[in-house]
């Protein structure tokens, strides 16, 4: 993150206050970038370091949306579920082997 010469709050190299003008407040922001570069990270220490077999899964809990489900499915990571409203809704096809249904 920066400030531009505005003074104004950069994210994801877009002005902050120009996207609160567009959206209103509040205003919740995600980096796909970012989240496709850490999906990479933990990626390649998963197939680094541990069995042959070991897979990333995402908490679908944290932030469950259908964007993040396609984020998901496109780098090829499962996603841990705890309940029907964590699961992908329509326009996601997201297949079954990819998702973890963990109990509390």
């Amino acid at each position: 993150m920066a400030v531009n010469a505005a003074g104004h709050l950069m994210f994801a190299g877009l002005d902050t206050v120009s996207l609160a003008e567009r959206y209103g407040t509040p205003l919740y922001l995600t980096d796909e970038g970012k989240i496709r570069e850490n999906l990479h990270v933990f990626k390649n220490a998963i197939a680094n370091y541990f069995p042959c077999g070991s897979a990333v899964y995402y908490a679908g809990k944290a932030f469950c949306c259908r964007a993040m489900y396609k984020i998901l499915k496109d780098e090829e990571v499962g996603a841990d579920v705890v309940s029907a409203g964590n699961l992908p809704r329509r326009n996601v096809r997201f297949f079954y082997g990819a998702l973890y249904f963990s109990q509390q």
